[in-house]
């Protein structure tokens, strides 16, 4: 406890080092506004009304030129009423060990630095006509490897990142160029996902909660081991029908998995037996599988997955029969699965342009290079597009969605088809702040997986003065998937409630305990993957500068 203490005094006093250091710097190398009243002919002065330094393009204090830099660093800790720890194998951590990979951002119960992140931006001003502008943000921190992109910080090939040291990594995950003239502007570069809300956003100091929400999650994983155990239903079905006669001896401890990649002469070699008994247990037991095309002499030289495959037929499963062919296409899919989908991407890489058809409302559409990526391949090309209205200062509401495909995901021979939307809005009435959204994706790989998830979230905030407020948050999401040829279907409902209060003592700090209860019922993935529900909690502080 005096080691925790401790470490958060030194976080605590390093942040605001920081922040006044940085302040300085500002003040005495970013600040070209003249003391008042000596402005030269053709300069801005800060002190005229007429004459403001701003539209004037010099910059006030933090800015040069218009170009402005500044950054926030988050520190906190999280921990679980079961009192799981962190674990680590090969220096990753377990994702079933201390609060769970379930809660993404808080997943550690260590003590971690979230996000340090600085940026360095011009924003566009295009009330006199053209301008130009753009942003660079630099991040690192245990957050930093969700911003991290294909082709960039992640291998295109592999996935794996050199940008990280243990717990920690690195990305920049904003770098874009931007032009706009009167009310339209582009974008082109790598940004933040067009499909974020204005209330729960991925950067720190952009959202009330310190934990994210099941937005952000990677579930596609367990959508698919919810439908069937792939290798398991392959394995089952050749090594029963295998075992199922005098074949393998009763007393052998068989390796089903090895025995299914082997020939049926080579499983005669092993066993001892004649080939001819092989052939007809395998072509003999219904029960367990049922071949298009039985098994001759021409097929005893090829390994049983390549005999599935050539014969077709189907095997037992679970009392379905499922097609052969189509398993071993799906082998592959469902162990991409388990890393690859997520509800929504944290970057895009592309270009959206924007129009603001007035004051209220404005368009945006575009093109990206998929989700998550950088320009690496001509392979993944997605449409977004979306608007947003703002009725007044009390009611704003947004829709975004994101429509694409992947031709040849991963080199896995299948494209995978995808559509995401969001509709969201936020109303405010004294100091009461309502916000909500309401989510769908779907994707589907060629015609073999259909793969889903759907679902809302809600938050109701209250101001209490100008330095402590206090909300709560609701979210239910199914996710679920179908494998079309199979009519197998499975569904995940994950709930989470969470309670949370902010302290702003300072314009640049900001201090959040949260309490959070989350229940997934068709799982059991807390404390060690032992119970389908868990209380958890923490705080988070986050300094601006």
């Amino acid at each position: 406890m005096r080691k925790f203490i401790k470490g958060c005094l030194g976080v605590a006093a390093a942040l605001i080092v920081a922040h006044f250091a940085l302040a300085e710097v500002k003040a005495g190398v970013f600040s070209e506004c003249s003391p008042c009243g000596a402005a030269t002919a053709g300069s801005c002065d800060p002190c005229d009304p007429c004459n403001p330094c701003d539209p004037c393009g010099g910059g006030s204090k933090g800015k040069m030129g218009g170009w402005e830099v500044g950054g926030w660093a988050e520190v906190g800790i999280w921990g679980n009423q079961y009192g799981t720890t962190t674990s680590y194998t090969n220096g990753a951590m377990d994702p079933t060990s201390g609060n769970t990979a379930v809660l993404q951002n808080v997943a550690s119960t260590n003590l971690q630095l979230n996000q340090m992140a600085f940026y360095l931006q011009k924003k566009l001003d295009t009330r006199r006509g053209f301008d130009f502008g753009g942003r660079v943000d630099y991040i690192f921190g245990s957050d930093a490897h969700y911003f991290q992109s294909e082709g960039l910080e992640l291998n295109a090939r592999t996935s794996q990142t050199s940008w990280s040291n243990g717990d920690y990594y690195s990305a920049f995950s904003q770098m874009y160029f931007e032009a706009g003239y009167k009310n339209f502007s582009v974008k082109v570069g790598k940004f933040l996902s067009v499909l974020e809300t204005d209330f729960n956003g991925l950067y720190s100091p952009d959202r009330f909660f310190y934990s994210n929400s099941y937005n952000h999650l990677g579930l596609g994983g367990i959508r698919i081991n919810k439908l069937v155990d792939i290798n398991k239903a392959i394995d089952d079905a050749l090594g029963n029908a295998l075992k199922a006669g005098p074949i393998v001896p009763a007393d052998v401890d068989v390796n089903v998995t090895e025995l299914v990649k082997m020939s049926p002469r080579q499983i005669a070699e092993t066993y001892k037996v004649p080939i001819a008994d092989v052939v007809y247990q395998l072509n003999n037991n219904p029960q367990y599988v049922q071949w298009a095309t039985p098994i001759a002499v021409a097929d005893i030289d090829k390994p049983m997955t390549d005999l599935a495959l050539d014969n077709g037929g189907k095997v037992v499963y679970e009392g379905a029969n499922l097609p052969l062919n189509d398993l071993l296409r799906l082998a592959p899919l469902a162990n991409i699965a388990l890393i690859n989908i997520g509800m929504k991407p944290y970057t895009m890489t592309g270009a959206v342009g924007t129009w603001d058809v007035s004051k209220k409302f404005s368009l945006f559409a575009g093109w990206t290079n998929g989700e998550n990526q950088t320009f690496f391949n001509d392979r993944d090309n997605a449409f977004v597009g979306g608007a947003k209205y703002k009725h007044s200062k009390n009611l704003s509401l947004g829709y975004s969605m994101m429509w694409g495909q992947s031709r040849n995901f991963l080199g896995l021979g299948v494209d995978r088809n995808y559509f995401i939307n969001s509709l969201y809005f936020t109303a405010k009435a004294n100091r009461w702040t309502y916000n909500f959204e309401w989510m769908l994706r779907n994707e589907n790989f060629d015609d073999l997986i259909r793969l889903y998830g759907f679902g809302l979230e809600m938050e109701l905030l209250y101001e209490i003065n100008k330095k402590w407020s206090a909300g709560g948050r609701f979210e239910w999401m199914l996710v679920g998937g179908k494998v079309y040829s199979m009519n197998l279907a499975g569904d995940l409902p994950t709930f989470n409630y969470t309670l949370g209060v902010n302290w702003k003592p300072t314009s640049w700090l900001m201090v959040r305990p949260e309490i959070r209860w989350d229940v997934i019922p068709a799982l059991d993935p807390f404390n060690g993957m032992n119970r389908n529900y868990q209380c958890s909690g923490g705080l988070s502080a986050v300094a601006k500068f």
